[in-house]
């Protein structure tokens, strides 16, 4: 399932093998060795393509249908980022998954309604802060 999975999603991404490759900084052969199933990825480079294609790990492996995780499941997943991780990676994640909350992709809205989603999620994101601070003060 996997080697099916990661290479469908190259695929639509329209990359190259050796564009993964070097992404994940391992050679063609290594990151082609991860589509014909000779080898599979360690749980650090399932998270890093998780996250380069938008998706689940649940979906990488089968476990879910759903390509795109829903939104608690991104939520939940950068509120587990450590202070260290957050900054420029943490905005760059953000620019680049907001999109997928919506059917379609983010090349479906004008930079105006992308900008209203990107208010909207920041307000769920605060929201969601002050009550996870309300509970953790509890």
């Amino acid at each position: 399932m996997l080697p099916d999975r990661l290479r469908n999603l190259r695929l639509d991404k329209k990359k190259t093998q050796k564009d993964m490759a070097d992404f994940l900084g391992i050679t063609r052969q290594g990151y082609g060795n991860y589509e014909s199933g000779k080898t599979e990825p360690d749980q650090k480079t399932i998270n890093a393509l998780a996250d380069y294609f938008n998706t689940s790990i649940d979906y990488l492996y089968g476990r879910s249908d759903n390509v795109q995780p829903d939104l608690t499941d991104q939520l939940n997943h950068s509120s587990s980022k450590t202070k260290h991780d957050e900054g420029h990676e943490q905005r760059a994640d953000s620019e680049a998954n907001i999109g997928r909350a919506f059917l379609g992709g983010s090349d479906k809205y004008s930079e105006e309604e992308l900008d209203l989603a990107r208010a909207a999620a920041k307000a769920a994101v605060d929201a969601y802060r002050k009550a996870q601070r309300k509970r953790d003060e509890q």
